[in-house]
Formats: C-alpha cells, sequence, structure tokens
C-alpha cells in the first residue's frame, strides 16, 4: 500500500502540482508530503542528511518485519509450498 501510495504521490506531484526536484513521503495515515531537495540536501558536503528511524518504532518494526531473509531459519520456516 505505501509503494502505491508513493507511486500516486510521485505522479500527482509532477502531473497535478508541477512540483520538481521533490522526494515524495508520507505521514500520519499515509497523507502525501512533499519536501524540496534543497531540505534534504547539506549544500557543504553535497549529502543527505541523516535522518535515522526510532529504534522500536512502529515503522522500524513494519521494516524488520519485510525484510527479505536470505539465511535459512528452520525454527519458523513453513518450507516449500506444496502445488
Amino acid at each position: 500500500m505505501l509503494g502505491s501510495q508513493l507511486g500516486i504521490g510521485a505522479y500527482r506531484a509532477l502531473v497535478e502540482e508541477g512540483l520538481d526536484g521533490h522526494m515524495v513521503s508520507v505521514r500520519g495515515q499515509l497523507d502525501l508530503h512533499y519536501v524540496p531537495f534543497h531540505e534534504l540536501i547539506d549544500p557543504q558536503t553535497m549529502l543527505a542528511t541523516v535522518r535515522y528511524i526510532k529504534p522500536g518504532s512502529d515503522f522500524h518494526r513494519l521494516a524488520r518485519f519485510m525484510e527479505t531473509r536470505t539465511d535459512r531459519v528452520t525454527e519458523w520456516a513453513p518450507g516449500r509450498r506444496r502445488e
């Protein structure tokens, strides 16, 4: 759902709002928010400002849940799906 909202936000930013040079973000209940790049980039270093995610927050827990596991965890792995 978040990916769809960001895609819709990109379209709306360009086509409906006429914005250029913005990052599409969401806040609250997936409300669209457009952040100008000049607010994200440090002009001295030309690097993005690091914005840490609070460990244990809902977003952090969701991100950890959605990570792709590359190791085998047999305790909880259901095995191959039977066709």
